[in-house]
């Protein structure tokens, strides 16, 4: 209701036809707008297509699609596991470590694009970090496997960057995502 309000005042001054003491609903020719049913208005407003995502929602998205895909949550920790794929596949899997993070963010840091940058085709320059306050391991090579002692905070970070060929990342963040059961019946252990 207050859209057509606002929409029948504003149409009332654009056509500088209000007269003093006309109604919010009423033309510049004294008419009512009453007959233009209000969904007309309504529809209008529905219809107007979503803005697109800015440059800076769709850098968060990409660098952190690139940790979601590497990550799985399980309760209120992340987990990954690495293998070193140079081994011969069942020795790789021997080797596995598994790593538990927690109290995990994922802030974006925006980089200013240079003008001598923006002309080689820069758009966009930005950051996303995975910061973590706790992060253990169970080490592979420990036999049994068994959670070693947490650390203290750290970060791993993807460079994200739009030139006008498309979205690159750079950066590593060695891990694949594993399955809750996987790191759930992993021991406590030091």
């Amino acid at each position: 209701m207050k859209l057509i309000v606002v929409l029948s005042l504003i149409s009332c001054f654009a056509l500088a036809g209000c007269r003093s003491g006309a109604s919010a609903n009423n033309t510049a020719s004294g008419t009512s707008s009453s007959s233009t049913p209000a969904s007309s208005n309504t529809a209008i407003a529905a219809n107007t297509p979503p803005k697109p995502p800015s440059l800076d929602e769709q850098g968060m998205k990409i660098g952190r699609k690139y940790f979601e895909d590497r990550l799985v949550q399980c309760g209120d920790s992340y987990y990954t596991k690495i293998e070193n794929h140079n081994l011969p596949p069942a020795e790789a899997a021997s080797l596995r470590n598994y790593v538990q993070y927690r109290d995990v963010s994922f802030p974006l840091d925006i980089d200013p694009v240079s003008d001598i940058n923006r002309m080689n085709g820069l758009e966009w320059s930005g950051r996303v970090t995975m910061r973590w306050t706790y992060m253990r391991t169970a080490f592979g090579f420990a036999k049994p496997l068994r959670w070693a002692y947490w650390q203290p905070q750290g970060a791993d970070i993807i460079f994200v960057k739009k030139n006008k060929s498309g979205w690159k990342l750079e950066g590593q963040f060695d891990g694949e995502k594993p399955a809750c059961q996987e790191v759930e019946r992993i021991p406590e252990g030091q």
